[in-house]
């Protein structure tokens, strides 16, 4: 009998905020907690689980069963080689009150374009948009617009004694499935539900193992391969618009725990989230063809949220916030640890013994937001 289990999401899988008020002080985060020999397991947990470690595990003596039963669904993680995202506007909010101060803006997006090659920061933004905000106020709420399509790749290692190197592949690079996406059938399929996992339509390019999944995967191939058919590939980017379809895979297109998939915003009027009761902010059409995804954080978030930075903020108008993110999973400390890898999730099935490597997903990547105010400069 096949153990299943829940998976909760977040869609940037460890974010931290730090927001100060000093001049451009910068805040170091404690980083991500890694899984020792005894926590390691690929069905879950509260430490990042990598394949590399897994692996070295089993290479000294550990049975797989120890980290997956037999006949069950589970994933490592991997490093990622290249991730991409796109930023529409960044707003300071207030979670009881209606001021808003937005110091980023562009309809065409600020690119977040990330690879291991060519540096482990993403740039900072300097802002000096905050002439239009409120005179002087408090802020508790940090609101971000992304793009709800980006592309990611990466490599790991079989999570067993083979040695044998994986990488993401071209086999399903498309967002893929035909139709609308608020029908799960039309985008994705379940290839296990009680049963060795294999995939039947090759036309959609999103699996769950089965029903009592929460989040969707890339196909690896059109086949699951043990380690001793499968062949490395060059590391191929991948697109994915994973955290609409999740919503979907959940039961609701228009919120989910603090995410929220629809049109833009009115002009003229204030935001109002996308909800069961407020349809005609919802566009099924916008978001299934990469729309935008709201992202809302506050003090009480505490799955989004790190406390430990001066949140709230307050911001003068004329005041310079600057606004940086980090990728810990791209550190080169990160890569040359023999053990220690971010950015991607690789999901396999224990099929008599051997693992068949089934697909991947953006996870992990370890992003930090860090925004501060450096005050009027040269005042």
């Amino acid at each position: 009998m096949k153990k299943y289990f829940f998976l909760l999401l977040i869609f940037f899988c460890i974010k931290s905020f730090f927001f100060t008020n000093d001049s451009i002080a910068e805040t170091t985060p404690s980083g991500p907690t890694f899984c020792t020999n005894a926590e390691l397991s690929m069905v879950g947990g509260d430490c990042i689980s990598t394949c590399k470690a897994i692996a070295a595990s089993i290479e000294g003596g550990t049975p797989l069963a120890t980290f997956l039963n037999l006949g069950s669904e589970g994933f490592c993680t991997g490093q990622a080689e290249e991730l991409q995202y796109k930023i529409y506007s960044i707003n300071l909010k207030q979670e009881d009150g209606d001021l808003n101060c937005q110091i980023y803006n562009n309809p065409n997006g600020w690119d977040i374009s990330l690879n291991t090659g060519i540096g482990s920061n993403a740039a900072p933004i300097n802002f000096a948009s905050t002439d239009s905000c409120p005179e002087t106020a408090t802020y508790d709420v940090l609101e971000i617009v992304f793009r709800d399509l980006y592309a990611f790749s990466g490599f790991t290692v079989f999570p067993d004694d083979s040695d044998k190197i994986i990488r993401t592949s071209n086999s399903y690079t498309a967002i893929g499935g035909s139709g609308s996406s608020e029908t799960l059938a039309n985008w994705m399929e379940y290839s296990c539900n009680g049963a060795q996992c294999s995939f039947a339509d090759n036309s959609k390019n999103y699996f769950a193992p089965s029903q009592t999944w929460n989040t969707v995967y890339k196909k690896d191939n059109t086949t699951p391969l043990p380690a001793s058919l499968y062949t490395t590939p060059t590391s191929e980017a991948l697109h994915d618009a994973s955290m609409e379809k999740e919503m979907r895979i959940n039961g609701s297109p228009y919120n989910r725990s603090g995410y929220i998939c629809e049109s833009r915003e009115f002009p003229g009027e204030p935001f109002q989230p996308a909800t069961i009761n407020n349809t005609s902010r919802f566009n099924s059409d916008w978001c299934q063809s990469g729309g935008t995804l709201r992202v809302h954080y506050s003090s009480d978030s505490s799955e989004l949220f790190d406390s430990r930075g001066t949140f709230p903020i307050t911001v003068n108008r004329g005041d310079f916030v600057y606004v940086n993110f980090n990728f810990y999973g791209m550190k080169e400390n990160w890569q040359s640890d023999p053990t220690k890898e971010m950015g991607v999730n690789f999901i396999f099935e224990n099929v008599g013994g051997n693992l068949h490597l089934l697909g991947y997903r953006a996870a992990e990547d370890g992003m930090v937001v860090k925004i501060s105010n450096a005050g009027r400069i040269g005042q």
